[in-house]
């Protein structure tokens, strides 16, 4: 054991080796996805006296988040609670045991980087040491980057430096790992594989099943490696006592942070020593012409030694062969499903003896047919409304279904046609998007989809189901607009558009007030034998833009017809009949008759000779007015003005003058 123990020590300096070249190891960060989270590399300085401040940041927000403080440990004690929290999330490579721990623990307290460690775990060495961090939290499939800032004792930030984002980590491309031989001696069986290209890996797991059982299992292996010519031989020991049994074994190979390929390398082996493989007769395979089924038979008389019978298959006669059942020897014939119809199958029977090598047999080939099978039709077939078109979608449960055909038909047409070319099979839901120009809007459009099998056999049809196409149709715009006006009102009047448009629904209308923008009226009509709108909510003096606008039943519109409607004159009130000016006592009495229809207010106006009238009352209430403020001797003149609800105010009266005695 001494070879393979100095030999799987080159091993972990491999892992190292590929981790500081491919991934830039040494005082820069690095995140690397692995099953369970995210390890962090922090830096190669162990964290003595020190610690390292870790954060993270979600894709490329830069809003990063604290996570936590990392140190070295401070017990050989807790390194090995480290052990037992970590070495779960890298359960494909071998846990560090007490000695490792142990050594690991000298060096640490004796050098002040992590230059001088190795382990076979690499990952959970980091972690033991404080020189890495492993984010539990990490959601699969997200894009993650980490700054790492390590802190002296007394606070200081001694660097600051980031991380790779962890979704672009570039991850190494596994080997192919062959089975060469096994031997069995003294209660151990000896199995080797060969790697070519050994620094793309750096631990490799072995897989074990009970012949035939093809129930693999990880287990606890004695390994080593040995380099022959230019090939890497990967050892593997295990002990299978002498009590007679058959095992099959896989390998795989796995990256320096736990990441494992998949299982290759297929091998097997016993503890028998004698072995008799007899020759098989009448190997055949038949065509039974139902459900994608061949039978296979053989026979062969003498059955002591074997343990088994793989049957393998490939659709090529000279590779790619595999093992498609393992079979009790007291058995002489299988049954096959096969996935495809009408293409070569070959098979051969791979002998499983005693013997280090299972033996194959001649190889045989057969084709499946069958004429008469109609494949499933599909089903919860449905179509829907798109823009410029329909959209068919579908299910189907036929396992060999090479694809589908979509059928249509307009409303008035007496037959369906194809309108798809082969939708491949494979989704769990099919769709077909129609948008043919041969699609009229406003038409309904009838689809069924049938299935074609891998035998090219069509099914029956789906049920129908219909739908209208998604396409705007041009409607004309109403035309001759005009309108009139009358008694604060404006009727907008046009043509009645139903003669050219028979399946209009109504008409939208739109006013534009002086400069702003067309709004759309609150009572515009949605009956297409309406075809006017009067408007009396319209203010004198101001200027309107009426537009109309079409519509039908599919939700089509036109153009909009404007027209353009001058301001309507302003209406001033006249004064108020009737006014009496006269003296009462020392002041001037103002009286004025009723005054027909609704006003806001009477103005009255003073004026002398040779000066401007000027307001000197507001009445809202009363029907007179006593002027207070006059002079013996004085000549006055006044004026009445009406002001209407609009705060319109209209003309003055004619002057009505008094002396004041």
């Amino acid at each position: 054991m001494k070879r393979i123990l100095v030999l799987w020590s080159f091993f972990s300096f491999t892992a190292c080796y590929v981790f500081a070249q491919d991934n830039g190891a040494g005082d820069v960060p690095v995140a690397v996805p692995v099953s369970h989270g995210v390890w962090v590399y922090l830096g190669k300085t162990v964290p003595k006296n020190m610690q390292y401040k870790v954060e993270r940041s979600k894709g490329d927000s830069k809003r990063f988040e604290k996570l936590s403080d990392v140190t070295a440990p401070a017990s050989e004690s807790e390194m090995k609670d480290r052990q037992m929290a970590f070495g779960k999330y890298f359960e494909k490579l071998d846990p560090v045991n007490d000695k490792t721990i142990n050594r690991l623990w000298q060096s640490i307290q004796k050098y002040e980087s992590t230059d001088s460690l190795f382990s076979d775990n690499l990952p959970v060495m980091h972690l033991l040491a404080g020189t890495a961090y492993f984010d539990a939290s990490a959601a699969k499939g997200e894009d993650y980057v980490y700054r790492v800032s390590l802190i002296s004792r007394d606070g200081k930030n001694v660097s600051t430096k980031e991380s790779n984002a962890s979704g672009k980590f570039r991850k190494g491309e596994l080997p192919s790992i062959k089975f060469v031989n096994s031997k069995y001696a003294s209660g151990k069986l000896e199995l080797n594989w060969s790697v070519k290209d050994p620094l793309k890996m750096s631990h490799f797991n072995v897989y074990r099943s009970v012949f035939g059982k093809d129930e693999y299992q990880k287990i606890q292996i004695e390994k080593g490696l040995y380099n022959q010519k230019d090939n890497l031989i990967l050892l593997a020991i295990d002990t299978i006592g002498t009590h007679p049994a058959w095992y099959e074994y896989e390998i795989a190979a796995v990256d320096a942070y736990g990441n494992e390929g998949e299982r290759q390398g297929h091998a097997s082996g016993s503890n028998v020593q004698d072995y008799y493989a007899p020759p098989v007769s009448n190997f055949k395979a038949v065509n039974t012409g139902s459900n994608h089924e061949v039978k296979l038979s053989w026979r062969f008389d003498n059955k002591r030694y074997l343990n088994g019978i793989s049957v393998m298959r490939s659709t090529i006669y000279d590779s790619g062969y595999r093992r498609i059942a393992t079979v009790p020897v007291t058995d002489t014939a299988y049954t096959d499903i096969l996935p495809v119809s009408g293409e070569n199958y070959y098979y051969y029977l791979l002998l499983l003896s005693a013997d280090n090598d299972p033996i194959p047999t001649a190889k045989i080939f057969v084709t499946y047919t069958n004429d008469k099978a109609k494949p499933v039709a599909p089903n919860e077939i449905d179509a829907s409304t798109i823009t410029n078109g329909i959209k068919v979608y579908w299910k189907c449960e036929e396992p060999y279904a090479k694809g589908f055909y979509v059928y249509r038909k307009a409303d008035n047409d007496a037959t369906f046609t194809m309108v798809s070319p082969l939708i491949a099979s494979g989704a769990e839901v099919y769709s077909f998007t129609d948008t043919s120009r041969q699609l009229v809007a406003g038409g309904v459009y009838e689809y069924f989809v049938r299935t074609i099998n891998d035998n090219n056999q069509m099914s029956n049809p789906s049920d129908t189901v219909s739908a209208n196409p998604g396409i705007k149709k041009s409607i004309a715009a109403p035309m001759n607009l005009r309108y009139r006006s009358s008694d604060g009102q404006i009727s907008i009047l046009w043509d009645d558009m139903r003669k050219w448009e028979p399946d209009l629904l109504g008409y939208k209308i739109f006013r534009k007030t002086g400069n702003g923008g067309f709004v759309i009226m609150a009572n515009d009509s949605l009956q297409p034998g309406r075809n006017f709108y009067t408007d009396s909510t319209i203010n004198a003096g101001i200027e309107y833009e009426y537009a109309v606008s079409a519509f039908d039943i599919s939700g089509n519109k036109s153009e909009r017809s404007m027209i353009k409607i001058p301001a309507v004159a302003v209406e001033l009130p006249g004064p108020p009949p009737g006014i009496t000016v006269s003296q009462a006592g020392n002041d001037v009495y103002i009286t004025w008759g009723q005054i027909s229809g609704d006003i806001n207010a009477i103005k009255i106006y003073r004026s002398e000779p040779g000066v401007q009238p000027a307001l000197i009352a507001t009445i809202t209430e009363a029907d007179f007015f006593n002027d207070k403020n006059v002079k013996k001797g004085k000549l006055y003149f006044y004026q009445l003005a009406t002001v209407s609800l609009a705060n319109q105010e209209g003309v003055k009266s004619e002057k009505l003058s008094l002396r004041v005695k």
